[in-house]
């Protein structure tokens, strides 16, 4: 497998949907493979960002925590970061926000691809806030599909589907919770059943499972909740399900695949998840690493919030494998 590097001026250059990431990017400098024994793919997976440059913002520390991930993600030999959704603390002030947040990402060298979070588009008229997103967020993956889900070949053998999770086929989104709609289901099936000599990746804010009662208002619709598991049930090559929304780190098994959920990346210590995934078998190893972020860049206030998610959090570093025909997760 070859393993390419974006530079700033041939950022989302030709990337489309479906598309191997690196027959799209030949312009950017190859690391070899050993012949016979290819490389695995390697992925950063972080999520809930919450960015915001406000300082009146319940989470003032966005953008320095966004700037030192950033130069942690750059020292890191990766084929692509993955953001799952709540990139933005408040979907009413994205205008703003959106110049700001690109700037910090342009200095990402690694392609990186967004899924969308309920902060990033809640409100009325939500289909607005995603065109906006569409159109103006210098990911790798939205601009280039036109819509909020979409899929992109890592390499021959590993493919990544991202899919929108606040789509209620209605133009508002009014509540936190995760829905997965029939027209996303239907081209889901069209990807899976084109991806099926593939190791499939699944990228989504909302996790279809929820670690604590506490948090039912957060779920996902249950209809929705069943009509992703029916969709998988038939793609046993669906390896992973990388999550966000609880902002706590863990894992579930979902049907034959595993849920895995990051930890949230505006959280106290400030971390995210690496994954190598073998193309050959599937087989993915995972990792959580913290990003150093000055002590005064973090209020109290944050840290002690930030404690008890550390202490409901779980399953930080382990391997996902296929046992006897099902996904199994062991740390």
């Amino acid at each position: 497998m070859k393993r390419f590097f974006a530079r700033p001026s041939a950022r989302r250059a030709s990337i489309q949907p479906g598309t191997e990431l690196a027959s799209a990017r030949a312009s950017c400098e190859p690391a070899l493979a050993r012949p016979g024994d290819p490389a695995p793919v390697r992925i950063a997976h972080l999520t809930d960002l919450h960015f915001s440059s406000a300082p009146e913002s319940r989470y003032p520390s966005g953008p320095e925590v966004l700037r030192h991930a950033v130069s942690r993600l750059n020292d890191l030999d990766l084929d692509a970061v993955l953001v799952t959704g709540d990139l933005f603390d408040d979907a009413e002030s994205l205008g703003p926000e959106i110049p700001v947040f690109n700037s910090i990402m342009r200095e990402l060298r690694h392609p990186w691809f967004a899924a969308l979070g309920n902060h990033d588009v809640e409100g009325e008229h939500a289909d607005r806030r995603k065109l906006q997103l569409i159109e103006s967020l210098e990911d790798w993956g939205l601009a280039q599909a036109g819509q909020p889900f979409y899929d992109v070949r890592l390499n021959p053998g590993v493919r990544l589907v991202v899919l929108d999770t606040t789509d209620t086929e209605d133009a508002h989104y009014l509540c936190w919770r995760g829905f997965f709609s029939q027209r996303q289901a239907d081209w889901l099936g069209r990807v899976l059943a084109d991806a099926s000599d593939e190791v499939v990746l699944v990228a989504l804010h909302h996790p279809p499972v929820a670690p604590y009662p506490l948090m039912d208002s957060l779920k996902f619709a249950a209809a929705d909740k069943k009509r992703l598991a029916a969709t998988l049930s038939a793609h046993p090559n669906v390896a992973a399900l990388l999550c966000g929304h609880f902002h706590l780190a863990g894992w579930q098994p979902f049907g034959l695949a595993h849920v895995l959920t990051g930890p949230g990346l505006i959280e106290f210590p400030h971390q995210f998840r690496t994954l190598e995934v073998r193309s050959s078998d599937g087989a993915i190893r995972f990792d959580t690493h913290i990003v150093p972020v000055p002590e005064r860049a973090v209020r109290g206030t944050e840290r002690i919030r930030s404690y008890f998610f550390g202490r409901l959090s779980g399953g930080r570093a382990g391997r996902i494998e296929m046992v006897e025909g099902l996904w199994a997760a062991t740390s």
